[in-house]
């Protein structure tokens, strides 16, 4: 029998986790101890109405309001502690050049490919017991900004290379964590007008 530090409400993990500890060892079967990851969820602000909003780490869709700024905030908590976290956003969407000397802008003819940079936490000392990561979406374009994420630079009907901006579309967001024991979970939010 494996010897557990007892922690109420854990009867059933430390149960379960000894149970598959003293199984034998048969091929084919799979072995691997399924290991529980940080508790996720998203939290989102909205600056301009001051208003926040709250959704669980498998999903949900926030529905956005032109010219409204958005904080969204990924939280992993573990009482074990967290050791990675990352934050990952791409979507496909309408996007247009910035306007030329003339006030004209080119508007690409497809929906196009765009992302967020991944932003990243891994512990490099003591597990912290809560970590966050944060997005902030802006207004003025559509009714979320991308932060002026590009979505490259492409040669539309001999207009040249122009590079093009996302001002409308699903940004869909995705996290993962991974705890000190090796736990590991995901949490997605979609966002649009």
């Amino acid at each position: 029998m494996v010897e557990h530090p007892y922690h109420p409400g854990e009867e059933t993990l430390n149960t379960s986790v000894e149970a598959q500890l003293e199984q034998p060892y048969s091929p084919g079967v799979d072995q691997h101890v399924h290991l529980p990851g940080p508790m996720m969820s998203w939290g989102v602000y909205d600056e301009t109405a001051q208003e926040p909003f709250n959704f669980d780490a498998d999903g949900g869709h926030l529905t956005t309001v032109p010219g409204h700024r958005y904080l969204i905030v990924l939280k992993a908590q573990d009482d074990q502690g967290i050791e990675n976290v990352t934050l990952d956003g791409d979507g496909m969407f309408d996007a247009a050049t910035d306007p030329d000397s003339r006030g004209q802008s080119e508007q690409a003819p497809n929906r196009l490919p765009a992302h967020i940079a991944r932003q990243e936490f891994n512990n490099h000392a003591e597990a912290p017991k809560v970590q966050d990561l944060f997005v902030v979406m802006d207004p003025d374009i559509g009714a979320f900004d991308y932060g002026r994420i590009s979505c490259g630079v492409h040669n539309f009907g001999g207009s040249g290379s122009l590079e093009y901006f996302a001002y409308s579309g699903t940004m869909t967001f995705v996290g993962a964590s991974t705890n000190s024991s090796g736990g590991q979970s995901s949490a997605s939010l979609t966002a649009s007008p």
